[in-house]
């Protein structure tokens, strides 16, 4: 379970990544 815990973490923190890179680009 903490397993799911920390790949959802680090899915929103890669999602948050990707939307300021995107927001940058533009």
């Amino acid at each position: 379970m903490t397993s799911l815990l920390v790949r959802f973490f680090f899915c929103r923190i890669l999602v948050t990544h990707f939307s300021k890179l995107v927001a940058f680009s533009f």
